[in-house]
């Protein structure tokens, strides 16, 4: 990210105004560009099995946190969960937290999908972090509500962290019935 856009963000307390830097920093944009021609995520412990998508692929479709990384680093059992749920065809997609934040995440899975989000912040945690700082979660999976349940049982049965976000909507990115704009507001020109 441009030391510059890190001055902003740290200067600004307005969350809309912080996803507005961060959308308009060169490298976001590549990345966005990027995934239009290769939208998949990869992990090497993902090797050898066909992942879903990164985008968000139908309205509705439920967001979940899914896993919890211990010191930076992803746990085995988080590991396991989460490539167990792509075995059994689970989701709908999958797309790894970067150090970029949570908000850039969603933004490029709706960006790659055409459609937005609506999500609640933790409450634990202060919202400025929660969407713009490291995430201590791996990844945002999708799941239509055929699958929920099974996804539920699978990591609890696992004993690993799945956590309600929100869910795939038409266009518009709410973050606590609070509007950032709409998908198209975001895309590099």
């Amino acid at each position: 990210m441009v030391e510059i856009y890190k001055e902003q963000i740290a200067n600004s307390e307005d969350l809309v105004e912080i996803a507005q830097i961060l959308a308009s920093d060169p490298d976001f944009k590549k990345r966005v560009v990027g995934q239009k021609s290769s939208p998949y995520d990869s992990a090497t412990f993902l090797k050898g099995l066909e992942t879903p998508p990164i985008s968000f692929n139908r309205k509705g479709d439920t967001l979940y946190l899914a896993g919890y990384t211990e010191n930076g680093k992803i746990g085995e059992d988080t590991k396991a969960a989460i490539a167990k749920t792509i075995e059994k065809g689970l989701i709908t997609g999958i797309h790894f937290i970067s150090s970029d934040g949570l908000f850039l995440t969603l933004l490029e899975s709706a960006i790659a999908g055409g459609l937005g989000f609506d999500i609640t912040t933790d409450s634990e945690v202060e919202e400025k972090e929660f969407l713009f700082a490291k995430s201590r979660y791996v990844a945002v999976v999708s799941v239509d509500e055929d699958h929920e349940n099974a996804l539920a049982d699978l990591f609890f049965n696992k004993g690993v962290k799945l956590i309600l976000l929100g869910h795939v909507t038409k266009g518009e990115l709410r973050i606590d019935d609070i509007s950032y704009g709409f998908c198209k507001d975001y895309l590099p020109e």
